[in-house]
């Protein structure tokens, strides 16, 4: 257990987001494991915070994050 909770340690730190986030992130993707795997929570960070810095129309930048998301092992 103190392995799993090392890993959602580092996965905070590197995404800098508290690990009570990325736990919550992090549970239900046992199922989506595509989507929520460290590379998936990465992604909707980094679109997260284009669209906050005006990087691109949402709609572009939100469906360019849907189709990386389907496509797990491209980041």
């Amino acid at each position: 257990m103190a392995s799993s909770h090392n890993r959602m340690d580092e996965t905070a730190r590197a995404l800098r987001m508290s690990p009570w986030m990325v736990k919550n992130l992090a549970n239900p993707g046992e199922k989506f494991l595509g989507i929520f795997s460290k590379e998936g929570i990465l992604k909707c960070h980094r679109t997260d915070l284009a669209i906050k810095k005006s990087r691109g129309p949402k709609n572009l930048l939100m469906e360019k994050l849907v189709i990386d998301l389907c496509h797990p092992n491209k980041i």
